[in-house]
């Protein structure tokens, strides 16, 4: 079996992956195993592609000795460095989510909508009975070993 016919399936399945999972996690219609499964994809992504451009480097090195294609791929990767560092890897969805689930649930449930009551039997649904109004979400999820991203979005949700 050639090498092409292992990384160039490998490639173009981690691609369709790492993209899927990718745009699910932009939107927000992701949990903790779409984001896994986005970060393990990504890296078989890079190391297929890797692969890949090693099996085919000459056309690589001919397709990119061009100048203008040299220098419209330097301009892209300069953009997308600067882009990425602008961010300071802290989206405003992030701060807000971060700033939300260190509340104190005497402050937080206010905010989303529900009453303690309500609050108690969402929360006696997943398995956490004894409470502390005073203990935020994130610590909530700790002493409980669960995700704070799934115990939000039960409270949130109609």
């Amino acid at each position: 079996m050639h090498s092409r016919q292992i990384h160039t399936p490998l490639t173009i399945g981690s691609f369709f992956i790492a993209s899927i999972t990718g745009v699910l996690i932009f939107f927000e219609l992701s949990s903790g195993g779409i984001r896994a499964t986005h970060e393990w994809m990504s890296l078989l992504f890079v190391v297929a592609c890797s692969l890949h451009i090693y099996a085919n480097k000459r056309p690589f090195i001919k397709y990119f000795a061009s100048t203008p294609l040299l220098i419209i791929l330097v301009s892209v990767l300069s953009g997308i460095s600067l882009y990425a560092v602008s961010f300071n890897d802290l989206y405003a969805a992030e701060a807000s989510f971060q700033l939300l689930t260190n509340l104190e649930s005497s402050t937080l449930l206010p905010i989303i909508d529900i009453s303690h009551e309500e609050f108690l039997v969402r929360l006696k649904t997943i398995g956490i009975t004894k409470l502390d109004p005073e203990k935020s979400l994130y610590e909530i999820a700790q002493l409980h070993d669960m995700d704070v991203h799934d115990i939000l979005e039960l409270l949130i949700s109609p």
